[in-house]
């Protein structure tokens, strides 16, 4: 007599726990999920009213999500993708400007969006995204390993080491977007989790090859925005990041 199947209750029927129900299924578990919607997918909802058909959550997955593209791939739902336009535009007094994720450094330089200013201290989030990712701060496999970085809200951060431009035109959109909260809500690490995943390959491709902790990364850095530094006065690497004096 074969012994009975072991039983799990899984609380939320949005994607992750859909996906823990699909694996626990597939491991041999009698599984049943507890909503408290009226639908499934979370945060992830379309509604159609008046004619119109709205997103209400997340609409777009970046490629960088492999464990998302994996299991999309895996229960047959890959074919239903969409590839999107690699530009993310950002309005600002009425005008959109675009950025393009494939080259997003040499985007950024090239932008009216921010100014001369901005541009060069952003210069301290990339080095600090880069750094993060070099050690391993950035592993969704195991999150405890952000732990580090998880010290203050992203608006504390980017204003802290940018400025308030960055902050409004850069980080509050990105977080709102990909993240469905305002900065002052989400964490550094949320932050650079979507900098990552959002544009930090193209970053990298761009910046590539750096040694993130050595000085091959502030003389390349300094090359790519020598042409529009002409207000900082010096670029210097220290134990909290990057130094710039403007």
């Amino acid at each position: 007599m074969n012994p009975p199947k072991p039983t799990a209750i899984v609380v939320g029927a949005g994607l992750s726990g859909l996906t823990a129900a699909y694996r626990l299924h597939k491991a041999g578990w009698n599984v049943k999920v507890l909503e408290a919607g009226d639908g499934v997918g979370g945060r992830v909802q379309t509604v159609t009213k008046g004619g119109y058909v709205m997103d209400t959550g997340a609409t777009v997955i970046c490629a960088s999500y492999h464990a998302y593209m994996n299991l999309a791939e895996e229960i047959g739902l890959d074919k239903q993708m969409t590839a999107t336009t690699p530009y993310v535009g950002v309005v600002r007094n009425g005008c959109i400007h675009e950025l393009d994720i494939r080259h997003m450094a040499r985007s950024t330089i090239k932008t009216q969006l921010f100014s001369v200013r901005s541009k060069v201290l952003l210069l301290r989030v990339i080095v600090d995204l880069v750094r993060a990712r070099s050690k391993g701060l950035l592993d969704y496999s195991d999150m405890r390993k952000s732990a580090p970085l998880d010290t203050e809200s992203a608006r504390d951060y980017v204003l802290r080491t940018v400025n308030a431009e960055i902050n409004d035109d850069l980080c509050e959109p990105m977080v709102r977007t990909m993240l469905l909260a305002n900065s002052d809500k989400a964490s550094k690490v949320e932050f650079f989790s979507a900098l990552a995943n959002g544009f930090g390959n193209r970053i990298a491709e761009d910046l590539a090859p750096l040694d993130p902790t050595g000085d091959d990364l502030m003389d390349r850095a300094w090359r790519v925005y020598s042409g529009l530094s002409g207000n900082a006065s010096s670029l210097a690497n220290d134990e909290e990041g990057v130094n710039i004096k403007i």
